[in-house]
């Protein structure tokens, strides 16, 4: 309450003292229910941070499961027991027919296969010259399988980086390269040929690109999933599900795979596959 007096300094008369009633009201931040409501938010927050994090570990970790069963799943996939049994058998054939030369190439490469194979399960990261060392060894031993049916080549394009310093993620390549060889060159009479191409358009970025000349992909299947059912749909949907995992929720589109028919004068004369893998330097 205020009071308020005036008094006439002439002839010291006062009048009656002014009462002024007034109400200073609570500050909204200092209510109870304001700072109870703020406690509840600041606990909200925390639970929900808390909650993020064990939801983002718990997500990593299923993704690093999913990640190991595929390449486990995806050794599999590549050491099926044809292509061993048909390797073995076709180094047994040159071992019968004395050509000593050979078969010394052909057991080192298919000990070479095998070896790397098995190694890299257990690695997240191979270095670029490794794959191209196994993919060479594996197309050689391919080619002993089917004589004069197709030849190769694998070649490092990056400007700045060499294939011994560039790491990849293993077991990606190999199921395009099988794929052009069981369906692309499949009752074909010319010379067949495959490239393999790998280069780096940007910082943690490989880009590898295998082409052929083969027959192509029959007509009604230019998606990769209708192609992949009819001719690798395992070990090639194992390898998209692998690049699908290795993607980020902000850029889901950074690590994918495309196929473009390769054509002239209106008919089909091969394919080209294009992966876009994370890369690391060291």
């Amino acid at each position: 309450t205020l009071h308020v007096e005036g008094i006439n300094l002439q002839s010291l008369n006062s009048p009656e003292t002014a009462i002024i009633p007034f109400k200073i009201l609570t500050p909204w931040w200092q209510l109870w229910y304001i700072r109870l409501a703020f406690i509840a938010a600041i606990l909200l927050g925390i639970h929900l941070y808390i909650n993020n994090i064990r939801k983002g570990k718990k997500q990593k970790h299923e993704m690093e499961k999913t990640m190991a069963e595929l390449q486990i799943k995806a050794l599999q996939a590549q050491m099926n027991p044809h292509f061993i049994f048909n390797s073995i058998n076709g180094i047994q054939y040159y071992i019968l027919d004395n050509k000593t030369d050979k078969v010394l190439g052909y057991l080192s490469d298919f000990s070479k296969v095998v070896r790397t194979t098995m190694e890299h399960t257990s690695r997240k990261w191979i270095h670029v010259n490794e794959e191209m060392e196994f993919l060479s060894s594996y197309l050689r031993l391919e080619q002993m399988r089917f004589p004069d049916k197709f030849e190769f080549d694998i070649r490092w394009l990056g400007n700045d980086s060499q294939p011994e310093a560039v790491q990849i993620p293993p077991m990606t390549i190999q199921p395009f390269v099988e794929n052009s060889i069981r369906h692309g060159f499949t009752a074909i009479t010319h010379l067949g040929k495959i490239g393999v191409t790998f280069e780096m358009p940007e910082e943690n970025l490989v880009k590898i690109t295998v082409t052929d000349n083969g027959k192509g992909r029959p007509e009604g299947a230019e998606q990769p999933s209708g192609f992949l059912a009819e001719t690798r749909k395992h070990s090639g949907s194992l390898t998209s599900e692998r690049i699908r995992l290795l993607n980020t929720p902000e850029n889901p589109g950074r690590f994918r795979v495309t196929y473009t028919d390769l054509s002239e004068d209106g008919i089909r004369t091969g394919l080209k596959v294009e992966l876009w893998l994370p890369a690391k330097l060291g």
